[in-house]
């Protein structure tokens, strides 16, 4: 899955990540071996002043050995905010399996997917989108899948983990 996080900020309440030159990611780190690899990242100029962002760091690793992905957001905000969404999209199925638990399925019959994260912290929604652009239908089939976890309340700083995994 493809993974953006989208920052609200009140009181105009719309979504406030845009898409430009000078909206980049900075600080970036990679690392790897035979084992693991990594890559780390400031996120906070990704975004406009408008979305109250100080510093987002996400760092992302691959355990080859275990074939799991860890994502890990720590955020910091010069002002709180009503929530914090996370993006996710997939062209696999998503299902709810349990709390804090999302299982993505894909129609080539590859293994499947578990999505894991903290519910007492993220709360999940699935949205099927389909795809009316040809070019679009090729390379992600006829529809795909918005993972949105929210992490809601006013908050000024966290963290959030996700671990990506294909079990044996």
């Amino acid at each position: 899955p493809r993974s953006r996080p989208s920052i609200t900020f009140q009181p105009s309440g719309k979504s406030s990540r845009e898409s430009a030159p000078q909206f980049r990611a900075t600080d970036l780190a990679y690392s790897a071996d035979d084992r693991s690899a990594e890559l780390k990242m400031e996120l906070a100029n990704a975004y406009p002043p408008a979305s109250q962002l100080k510093s987002w760091r996400r760092t992302v690793r691959l355990n080859r050995e275990k074939n799991t992905i860890d994502i890990e957001d720590n955020y910091l905000l010069t002002l709180a905010v009503s929530d914090i969404t996370l993006n996710l999209m997939t062209a696999c199925e998503v299902t709810q399996s349990s709390k804090g638990e999302l299982i993505l399925v894909s129609k080539q019959g590859a293994q499947p997917t578990v999505l894991t994260f903290d519910p007492s912290i993220l709360t999940p929604s699935i949205e099927t989108i389909v795809i009316e652009n040809e070019e679009l239908k090729t390379n992600w089939g006829l529809r795909v899948y918005r993972i949105q976890l929210k992490a809601s309340g006013q908050t000024i700083s966290g963290r959030l983990n996700l671990n990506i995994a294909t079990p044996s």
